[in-house]
């Protein structure tokens, strides 16, 4: 009886670090990825716009309206 339980709080304390080391390693994960999004907005912000190449027309002839 004793060696079941203590095989079952064994168990137990293998499970609850599994899941704490999971938690960690999502958590960092996710700090990773917040920082390289931060980064892409921050590049995206001062990437120059492209100018239309049409503004309507087609073919030479205005269409939309």
């Amino acid at each position: 009886m004793e060696k079941k339980n203590i095989e079952a709080t064994e168990r137990l304390i293998k499970e609850s670090e599994r899941k704490r080391k999971d938690k960690l390693e999502k958590e960092t994960k996710q700090q990773k990825n917040e920082a390289a999004y931060k980064a892409w907005c921050a590049k995206a912000r001062n990437r120059p716009r492209t100018a239309p190449n049409s503004f309507g027309y087609c073919a030479g002839k205005l269409r939309g309206s």
